[in-house]
């Protein structure tokens, strides 16, 4: 039982990090494509709406009950996880970088 807290917690805590580092790195882009191009509404709508789409692909696509197994480990549940992630995270990031870009 003690073993699933800490495991919740760690899953938190790296979870908070990449948040973290996501936010630094798209508020960082947003700005530098803000001073290198200025203002562009257009540019932030695209990223913004790609943003979007990337996170309800993400959302939508992201599989369960048919591909779960005991464990929890098998290669499909993997790219699943693989996949999910890497949707959301680059959703993320654009959503940040488009909300950055469009601040001034």
């Amino acid at each position: 039982m003690l073993a699933g807290v800490h495991a919740i917690a760690a899953g938190i805590g790296k979870s908070l990090i990449w948040a973290c580092g996501i936010g630094l790195a798209g508020f960082a882009l947003g700005q530098i494509a803000l001073r290198t191009f200025g203002p562009s509404q257009p540019a932030v709508v695209m990223i913004a709406i790609t943003a979007g789409l990337l996170l309800m692909w993400a959302a939508l696509g992201v599989q369960g009950w048919n591909i779960q197994s005991i464990d929890g480990t098998t290669l499909p549940e993997r790219i699943n996880q693989w996949i999910y992630r890497s949707l959301s995270i680059t959703g993320a990031f654009l959503a940040v970088v488009s909300a950055s870009w469009g601040l001034l």
